[in-house]
Parts: structure tokens; sequence; C-alpha cells
């Protein structure tokens, strides 16, 4: 699962990608992001075998400076 993120106060944007259950997936449970102070937008993403789906909506939440 990956979340691409933009910080709207900053413009900085990056990515993270996590398994979304224990099981034998490769891949970190848990993921820090270095979003920086402000309002922050995302989407998540599922990526398969079968290919990546994009879940309808977006993420957004607020980091205090």
């Amino acid at each position: 699962m990956r979340f691409d993120y933009t910080n709207t106060a900053t413009l900085r944007s990056g990515s993270g990608t996590v398994r979304p259950c224990p099981g034998p997936f490769s891949g970190p449970l848990r993921l820090r992001l270095h979003t920086g102070p402000g309002q922050i937008v995302g989407v998540t993403t599922i990526i398969s075998s079968g290919g990546p789906w994009q879940l309808p909506g977006i993420a957004t939440f607020g980091v205090p400076g």
C-alpha cells in the first residue's frame, strides 16, 4: 500500500510504502513520513501483482509546527 502526499504549505511531496497486514508479504508494517508542518493532502494506492488500484477519495491532515 503506497501513500503519496504533498504539503500544501511548502509544496514538499513524497511517498511511503507499507504492507497493509501481517503475513508472508515483504515490506514494513509501519512507516514514518517526513512531511514537515502544514496541511497534508495525499492519495492511497494499493499495489499488488494484479495491478495498482487507487482508492476513491483523498486523505487530508494537519501537522503542527
